[in-house]
């Protein structure tokens, strides 16, 4: 299965990490940085458990800045859409649910599955 994962901070590399167990993930977040580290097997966010994962584990895991590629062909993609429609997000970069939904839709990913954790 492969799975897209929208963003690469706490809650993104959590799901990445433990599904590439399993499945083929690609993630892709807006920062070069976030994506150069996990590219290179270093956690993006500072937890130790992450970094131990990611020196331990044999993970099926890329990271890119391009959602198209990440979302291309994806079984499932998973975003945490922490804000509502017509809420500010000044300084928070996660998605809204309804961009969410057109990713998916716009790459005819098979399901969508939103995480919701108010900030």
């Amino acid at each position: 299965m492969k799975i897209a994962v929208a963003g690469l901070g706490y809650v993104g590399v959590s799901n990445s990490l433990l599904l590439a167990k399993q499945h083929q993930v690609v993630a892709f977040d807006i920062d070069q940085n976030k994506i150069d580290l996990l590219n290179k097997g270093i956690s993006p966010v500072r937890d130790d458990v992450a970094s131990d994962y990611l020196k331990n584990e044999s993970l099926n895991l890329k990271a890119t800045l391009d959602s198209s590629e990440a979302v291309k062909d994806a079984d499932l993609l998973i975003c945490e859409a922490t804000f509502l429609r017509g809420q500010i997000r000044e300084g928070n970069n996660h998605l809204f649910a309804y961009e969410a939904g057109k990713i998916a839709k716009n790459a005819n990913v098979d399901k969508l599955l939103l995480t919701h954790f108010w900030p």
